[in-house]
């Protein structure tokens, strides 16, 4: 199974990308994508593990690394059944041949940032649904209140949800 997490919204992308892990009941490999080099490639992706019978790979910006991007397309079709790939970038080329591969048999996940015309309003949703999942009494006033104090950010907003976690009132 390949999977790829896409966009610049990395609070999104590292949530999904931990549930992924948590799911899987093993270690998870990561690489970085720029230091890999081609020669490795066999290994990743048809490689087997002497400790468990799947293994997770979890792959950041490969699409830094030009040649082993543009070779990928010809390891994807022999990727092993064992195997789950997670490749994770910010903005890889949508025109290239390995990015038309990856739409074609991967799981294509979007995460766009939040943008400031929209962003405040989808930010109070999300602070919200957050306030109720933490259990906590935060009234609606004081969520526009910590969003307009904030931003859109939601790295911000999470470390300040769990700064008012901890506060009895």
């Amino acid at each position: 199974m390949i999977t790829l997490l896409l966009g610049e919204n990395s609070y999104e992308i590292n949530n999904t990308l931990q549930q992924l892990i948590a799911r899987f009941d093993g270690v998870a490999e990561r690489f970085d994508g720029a230091d890999l080099d081609i020669r490795q490639l066999p290994d990743l992706l048809m490689g087997m593990s002497l400790f468990s019978q799947e293994r997770l790979v979890v792959i950041r910006n490969l699409s830094e690394n030009k040649v082993v991007w543009d070779t990928l397309p010809d390891w994807l079709e022999r990727l092993s059944d064992d195997i789950s790939l997670v490749l994770v970038e910010a903005k890889p080329d949508k025109r290239t041949k390995t990015y038309k591969a990856l739409q074609k048999v991967a799981e294509v996940r979007e995460f766009m940032p939040w943008t400031d015309r929209g962003g405040v309003v989808r930010a109070e949703e999300w602070v919200t649904e957050q306030v109720k999942e933490r259990h906590m009494a935060i009234p609606p006033a004081l969520v526009r209140l910590l969003v307009a104090r904030v931003c859109a950010d939601q790295w911000q907003l999470a470390y300040a949800l769990d700064k008012l976690s901890v506060l009895d009132e």
